[in-house]
């Protein structure tokens, strides 16, 4: 506070803190009024101790200045917003080694940055990408460095914000974007942040990676607000679905299109409904397990084959046009598999797309001269880009039935029940875990 007069006195004023939780550590703050008037009466100063979650410590300064000098004049006032240190005892699950996790419990004791949000997190959604990882090791050349995080589908309440965050609040409902772009590559200015060379998708070797766990830390332009009317285990399914809606953009799925789904697993079934719902008029669905696809005709295909393994590309490509009545413009490969890819450039109608959208792990000999003397584009997707607002209107809609691909839910403590029922069991789509 400045006025004119030259006279500088100092007041020291101790706030009183207010709060209701015993368990909530409050700290002694003292707040230090400079003016120039000895005459200025400072009424009342106060510090308010808020806080959501006993492990998060927050210390938050609200000044308030009331003068009774009517004649003096205050040009300006600051409030200043101090922040401790972030310190949360987390549980994170972690691979220890192929087909092998662990807890490990350690904490978070830096500095939450201005842009950044903690998220406390209530389900994970564990799908076919992570039974890879896990099981294998590996997600196509990303190898797993030990120990380091799973899962990349997730929702949850925040937390804590820093303090330029201005867009959510404590107890918001959110989920997150995976990865952690720079923002300043070219990848990252053009809009492709999922293609940034510096994003880790979690997968790291830290323990403090993959968001199996019961706090996550990110950056806040990748979290986004729940509706109220999307539930917990749908919002765990926003990141999944943002894939799917990623490949159908990249595969300029629109109304009238013709589609051919390679695979009825969680992001096949997913690309069905992302597909029916921008219009596409046929869709088929090829599959060796009947029960995915029947799952298949709930999310809106209107063909299913039953693949044997006496069929080849050729003799299936034949079936897949008399049974559309046309071949497909648009190919979804999702099996991640040599047989998958062949299977789609085989079917797919001369200048159209093969998305390929499942990781293989491998590398795979297949028909490009099928591919270039048919101007077949074949194209991939990592993850996704720009996708989770339009993902969760979607769900919010209806557009999308994502509760319809939950297989089975489980606890945090029996979280390897949940990647062992997923491994083992053809029929299983993707499991919830509740971390909270």
């Amino acid at each position: 506070m400045v006025h004119k007069d030259e006279v500088v006195k100092k007041k020291t004023v101790s706030p009183i803190m207010k709060h209701e939780d015993e368990d909530v550590k409050v700290k002694k703050v003292t707040a230090v009024m400079k003016h120039e008037d000895e005459d200025v009466k400072v009424k009342k100063v106060t510090a308010v101790m808020v806080h959501e979650e006993e492990d998060v410590k927050v210390k938050k300064v609200t000044t308030t200045l009331m003068p009774e000098d009517e004649d003096v004049k205050m040009k300006t006032v600051a409030a200043t917003m101090m922040h401790e240190h972030v310190k949360v005892t987390n549980v994170t699950v972690v691979m220890i080694a192929v087909a092998k996790l662990s807890i490990r419990t350690h904490e978070y004791s830096n500095k939450l940055a201005c842009d950044e949000v903690l998220v406390k997190i209530s389900k994970v959604c564990i799908c076919e990408n992570d039974d890879h990882y896990v099981y294998e090791g590996k997600l196509g050349d990303i190898e797993a460095k030990m120990p380091c995080g799973v899962c990349t589908a997730c929702m949850g309440t925040v937390a804590y914000c820093g303090r330029e965050v201005t867009d959510f609040k404590i107890g918001d409902r959110v989920t997150i974007e995976p990865g952690s772009p720079c923002g300043c590559c070219h990848m990252c200015t053009s809009g492709c942040y999922n293609l940034c060379e510096e994003s880790t998708c979690y997968m790291t070797e830290s323990v403090g990676g993959g968001c199996l766990a019961k706090y996550c830390m990110t950056k806040a332009h990748l979290v986004h607000k729940l509706p109220d009317c999307v539930c917990d285990e749908d919002g765990a399914m926003v990141q999944p679905l943002s894939m799917a809606l990623h490949a159908c953009n990249r595969a300029e799925v629109s109304a009238g299109s013709h589609v051919l789904v390679s695979g009825a697993g969680c992001m096949g079934l997913l690309c069905v409904g992302v597909a029916k719902a921008m219009g596409a008029t046929k869709i088929m669905v090829v599959d060796e397990n009947g029960e995915l696809l029947k799952k298949a005709c709930e999310m809106g295909a209107d063909h299913t084959i039953l693949l044997n393994c006496n069929m080849d590309a050729a003799t299936l490509a034949k079936r897949v046009e008399e049974e559309m009545g046309c071949p497909p413009n648009v190919s979804f490969e999702c099996t991640s598999t040599k047989k998958g890819m062949n299977n789609c450039i085989h079917a797919t109608e001369a200048s159209g797309t093969v998305m390929q959208v499942g990781v293989c792990n491998e590398e795979v000999t297949l028909p490009l001269y099928l591919a270039t003397m048919n101007e077949i584009d074949i194209k991939g997707i990592c993850c996704s880009a720009n996708c989770f607002p339009v993902a969760i209107e979607m769900i919010e809609n209806n557009m999308v039935c994502v509760n319809k691909l939950i297989s089975k839910c489980y606890d945090f403590s029996h979280y390897q029940d949940a990647f062992d029922f997923l491994h083992n069991n053809d029929d299983c789509i993707c499991c919830i875990v509740s971390c909270c």
